[in-house]
């Protein structure tokens, strides 16, 4: 446009500026109502190892990390930082128990990577690389209804996640969980 104006030609409106906007990061969907996507058959099927680094900030709260469908289906799992407590914990509606929980802080305004190794008759909780919960399941035939992925938040709504997700990666089969990643997974992970 301008050249074309220098050089005395008539070239119609200005433009209008655009100015860069940064893309988002995955903590911003979840700060602003968390990020649903398409639920898959393999996220229902254990064994499944699930992690992310996160850092949470409201104690008082439940700050939803990961979960698959909703609370109707006996395949449900999701991963929380419990509210009051701040320590990690998995709900599991089809399995006995449903709650598996630990003493592991991770609400506390510090980057944590966190873990669940979810298996057909045990759920291990990971923080940091540490074992903070090793729990025998069984299940109560609470039948399957399909549904979406959600991060940062619940899939029906109604609870979300106060700080920061970097990442989740979810893999096929029990992985061993060692030290930390300090940085996103690469796509081929």
């Amino acid at each position: 446009w301008l050249v074309g104006r220098l050089d005395g030609g008539n070239v119609g409106p200005r433009p209008k500026y655009r100015t860069y906007e940064p893309p988002k990061r995955n903590f911003e969907l979840a700060l602003k109502g968390g990020l649903v996507v398409k639920g898959k058959a393999e996220y229902r099927q254990p064994p499944i190892t699930v992690d992310c680094r996160v850092r949470l900030t409201k104690q008082s709260d439940y700050n939803i990390l990961v979960a698959s469908d909703t609370k109707q289906s006996g395949a449900h799992w999701e991963i929380f930082g419990a509210a009051g407590s701040g320590t990690l914990a998995a709900y599991l509606p089809g399995k006995k128990p449903e709650l598996i929980s630990s003493t592991a802080k991770i609400v506390d305004d510090k980057w944590h990577h966190i873990a669940m190794i979810y298996e057909a008759d045990r759920v291990r909780l990971v923080v940091d690389g540490n074992l903070a919960a090793d729990t025998p399941i069984e299940s109560i035939g609470k039948p399957t209804v399909a549904g979406n992925l959600a991060f940062g938040r619940l899939v029906e709504g109604g609870l979300a996640c106060y700080g920061e997700i970097q990442y989740v990666r979810i893999r096929r089969g029990a992985q061993k969980i060692g030290k930390p990643l300090q940085h996103p997974p690469e796509a081929d992970d």
